[in-house]
């Protein structure tokens, strides 16, 4: 009877054995990597600011004019990033985004009144990233260059109408958070700010809209133009 049970616990010791032999082993899931490509879109709103003053001698519009401007904005980005240290993370982008980001202002100036329009049509950066990841979560702040195209109007009440358009470079810094909800798919929330500086614009004469006695108008009018615009927008990226 002794030698049964001795065998009956042996056996039951081996199965056992085999057992725990044959269970997977407890692998911790695999850690999220930043490191990669990605490609993606982003819309979102913008707004700002726009200062028009005459240069001297020849501005024809007689004065300074601050506008507010406000819209929309949507375009896309590609970029890479490589993350180090496990957990911090520096990248590349580069975007492109059309816009209808508009205003305008109206002013007296003595006997005459000046009314000033601009939109921006196109904004474009590239910027480099540093952030801090957590796991699939991850907080940057970005900075790099800039470039804005712009369309002006400016109509003065004596002399008539005044046009330019240009490509403006500037710089740019922003901040994002970013959360990659699936592996290959993530999602962000951005704000930038974009600050194109003062440049003097030629503005150039529309014929036929002055008045009869505007009739001297010059053909250009000189005018400093300052801009700056802010954004926030929402994305989404595939990393591959």
């Amino acid at each position: 009877m002794k030698r049964v049970f001795l065998a009956r616990v042996s056996l039951l010791a081996l199965i056992a054995g085999r057992s725990a032999l044959a269970a997977p082993p407890n692998v911790p899931a695999p850690y999220f990597s930043w490191t990669g490509c990605y490609v993606g879109g982003n819309v979102g709103g913008g707004w700002g600011s726009k200062e028009l003053t005459d240069v001297p001698p020849n501005g024809m519009l007689m004065g300074w004019l601050s506008e507010n401007i406000s819209g929309f904005l949507g375009g896309g980005q590609i970029g890479c990033n490589y993350q180090f240290a496990k957990n911090w993370v520096i990248g590349l982008e580069g975007d492109l985004s059309g816009a209808d980001i508009r205003g305008n202002a109206s002013g007296a100036f003595g006997l005459t009144t000046t009314t000033f329009s601009a939109q921006t049509a196109v904004i474009s950066t590239v910027v480099a990233r540093f952030g801090y990841s957590w796991d699939r979560w991850l907080m940057y702040v970005k900075g790099g260059a800039a470039w804005a195209a712009d369309e002006y109007q400016a109509t003065n009440s004596y002399w008539g109408s005044y046009n330019a358009a240009e490509t403006r470079s500037g710089w740019t810094l922003g901040a994002g958070l970013e959360w990659a909800f699936a592996d290959h798919w993530s999602a962000r929330l951005e704000y930038n700010l974009y600050d194109f500086g003062s440049r003097t614009l030629q503005f150039v004469y529309v014929p036929g809209t002055g008045t009869p006695a505007g009739g001297g108008a010059l053909p250009v009018s000189p005018e400093n133009v300052n801009q700056q615009i802010q954004a926030l927008t929402v994305g989404l990226n595939y990393r591959f």
